[in-house]
C-alpha cells in the first residue's frame, strides 16, 4: 500500500480500501477494515523506526494516526 491509495484522486478526501463499514459488517459482522487499521497503528507507531520499508518516512506514527481519524 502506498499512501497515494490512501486518498481520492485529487488528494482531498480520505478513503477506505476495502469497502465501507456497511458492505464490512453485513459480510464479517464487524469492520473488518477498521481493526486492521488498529493493528496498523500499533505496528506504525510502536516500530516506525524498525521496518525496513519505512526507513526515511517522516511521522509514520502520526501520519497513520491522521488516516485513521478522519476515515474511521
Amino acid at each position: 500500500m502506498d499512501e497515494g491509495d490512501l486518498f481520492t484522486a485529487n488528494g482531498k478526501k480520505r478513503l477506505r480500501l476495502w469497502g465501507s463499514q456497511k458492505e464490512q459488517e453485513q459480510q464479517f459482522d464487524y469492520d473488518l477494515e477498521k481493526e486492521v487499521w488498529k493493528l496498523l497503528l500499533h505496528t506504525g507507531c510502536e516500530l516506525e523506526d524498525s521496518v525496513a520499508e519505512w526507513k526515511g518516512r517522516k511521522n509514520m506514527c502520526g501520519r497513520l494516526e491522521a488516516h485513521f481519524k478522519a476515515v474511521f
